[in-house]
C-alpha cells in the first residue's frame, strides 16, 4: 500500500512540471478510452508541506479491467533547457509498470471502497462512466530535497496491451522555506533556483 502512495504521489507531482501546471494529451488525434476533460491542481507551484486541492473529470469510455500496465517516463528540470530523466528506483520513477496494476491496488480484495473515494472506483473493474473529483483537498508532506524542482512526465496506460489513455503532465514543487533566486546569464538567460 505504502509503495502505491509513493507511486501515486511521485506521478502527480511529476505531472506538475513547469512554473505553472499544465497538461495534454501524448496525441491529441488519437482515440483515448481515458480522456481527461478537467486537470486542475493548487496551489500552482506546489508547496510542500502544506495541502493541495485536485480537481478531475475523466471519461472512461470502455470498460477496463486488466491486466492494466503503464509506461512512465519522469523527468527534472536542470536548467533552461536541461532535463534528466529520474530512473526507476524500486518501483518508483521512470518505470515501465508490466505487471497488472489492478492486482496492486490496495483495495482489490476488499468488497466495498474506503468512504473517502466517495462515488469514485477504487479498483479493477474501471466501468465507463464520467468521474469527477472537486476541489479534493490531500495533505502532501515534507519530503526529500529531490522532490523539490521543476518536473514534467508522460504516461502510458494500457488495457490488455492496448494503449487506453497518454497524457502528458508539467509543474514545479516547492519546500515552504524555500526562497526563489533567479540568476541571470548572458543574453538576458534567467534561471530559477530553489534554496
Amino acid at each position: 500500500m505504502q509503495r502505491i502512495s509513493v507511486v501515486v504521489f511521485i506521478v502527480v507531482i511529476s505531472f506538475y512540471g513547469s512554473s505553472a501546471f499544465d497538461w495534454a494529451p501524448c496525441d491529441v488525434t488519437a482515440k483515448q478510452v481515458v480522456s481527461i476533460n478537467k486537470f486542475k491542481i493548487t496551489p500552482d507551484p506546489i508547496i510542500m508541506p502544506g495541502n493541495i486541492a485536485i480537481s478531475l473529470d475523466v471519461v472512461v469510455s470502455e470498460d477496463i479491467d486488466g491486466p492494466v500496465t503503464a509506461n512512465v517516463e519522469i523527468k527534472k528540470k536542470i536548467f533552461e533547457d536541461d532535463w534528466i530523466i529520474l530512473p526507476c528506483l524500486n518501483g518508483v520513477g521512470s518505470c515501465k509498470y508490466t505487471d497488472d496494476l489492478c492486482k496492486k491496488i490496495p483495495f482489490a480484495n476488499d468488497s466495498t471502497c474506503p468512504a473517502q473515494f466517495k462515488d469514485l472506483p477504487c479498483k479493477c473493474p474501471f466501468k465507463h462512466n464520467t468521474y469527477q473529483i472537486d476541489n479534493e483537498i490531500i495533505n502532501i508532506p515534507k519530503s526529500s530535497p529531490l522532490l523539490v524542482g521543476t518536473f514534467n512526465a508522460t504516461a502510458k496506460l494500457m488495457n490488455k496491451g492496448v494503449e487506453v489513455g497518454c497524457y502528458w503532465v508539467s509543474g514545479t514543487l516547492k519546500e515552504s522555506s524555500m526562497k526563489l533566486i533567479k540568476l541571470r546569464r548572458a543574453k538576458s538567460k534567467v534561471y530559477d533556483f530553489y534554496f
